[in-house]
């Protein structure tokens, strides 16, 4: 990746990561601009599940806007978790936020995603939310 700043999602399943993976590439993000990587989960409740992995995407426009349009189709689901992080070019962590919902309480609306995505990112929420409706919001 040759952009400075990267920014990481962690907590998927290999049915997200083909998700997000056809959103990223349908948006017009290409395969250099991000990857996904196997990761162990960090969170004491999902220690038994296999499969996980986390994408590292370079902080583009396009890529910020394909994550959170799967993060808004991912609100129908009855229980999610995932980190986002963002990483300066020398390592160092900038930024981390949970974006999380179970049954028992209401998933994040969309403008709260595209928030925390631009909070990350940088990224002009106007775009993010644009671009998300391009990709199916």
């Amino acid at each position: 990746m040759d952009t400075p700043v990267k920014l990481e999602l962690d907590g998927l399943s290999d049915l997200d990561r083909d998700d997000l993976e056809a959103l990223l590439s349908g948006g017009g993000a290409k395969p250099g601009d991000y990857e996904f990587v196997e990761r162990p989960p960090a969170d004491a409740d999902r220690a038994q599940d296999f499969g996980l992995t986390a994408v590292v995407i370079a902080v583009l426009p396009v890529t910020v806007a394909a994550i959170g349009a799967w993060l808004a189709k991912k609100r129908a689901s009855r229980k999610f978790k995932a980190t986002v992080r963002t990483w300066d070019a020398n390592g160092q962590k900038r930024y981390e936020s949970e974006i999380s919902w179970s049954s028992s309480s209401s998933a994040p609306p969309p403008a709260e995603i595209i928030d925390k995505l631009s909070e990350a990112s940088k990224v002009d929420p106007e775009y993010i939310e644009q671009e998300m409706a391009k990709l199916g919001k």
